[in-house]
């Protein structure tokens, strides 16, 4: 697996991107003017994401990285999907298995997002890398699923390599 060292601000971005969805534009613009008055881009959007994400203090270490992983090496980490119930641990190919149909007739969570074809360039999800080879999908489980469902094999994500146990 090759890895490629993320710089923090850029990392930053894509939180701020993922999460702010549609106004992440106009927040980042704001941004953008307060530069004018002596404050670094850099250091505005970190105490941004600090201050809108306080329980992921991981967000604010140096130690994300970028890197393709294998969809049948993605595990879930926490225990739902959008208020449906997941085993936690669980391969995503696991639970998935049998739940193509659900999908396609709507009685999924995000089935329409997860049929549909993806617009744009889709956001990396977050990962820590538990045990060699199982990823742990911290932030990003629709773009699994939707890479599951259009039998995509590799994922693109941000592996967090810090010390933090999360």
């Amino acid at each position: 697996m090759d890895l490629e060292k993320v710089p923090l601000e850029v990392f930053h971005r894509h939180v701020l991107e993922t999460h702010l969805k549609g106004n992440a534009e106009c927040v980042l613009r704001q941004l953008e003017q307060r530069t004018g008055s002596g404050e670094p881009f850099a250091s505005l959007m970190a105490e941004l994401v600090k201050s809108c994400y306080p329980n992921n203090p991981e967000w604010q270490e140096d130690e994300w990285y970028r890197s393709e992983v294998p969809l049948d090496r993605c595990y879930f980490a926490c225990e739902d999907f959008r208020h449906l119930p997941v085993i936690k641990d669980e391969l995503f190919v696991t639970f998935l298995n049998d739940k193509r149909q659900k999908i396609e007739s709507g009685c999924f969570p995000c089935a329409f997002d997860i049929c549909a074809e993806w617009s744009g360039k889709m956001p990396e999800s977050l990962v820590r890398e538990r045990e060699t080879g199982k990823y742990y999908i911290l932030d990003g489980q629709l773009r699994v699923i939707w890479h599951w469902y259009h039998n995509v094999r590799d994922i693109k994500v941000f592996i967090y390599k810090g010390e933090r146990d999360i």
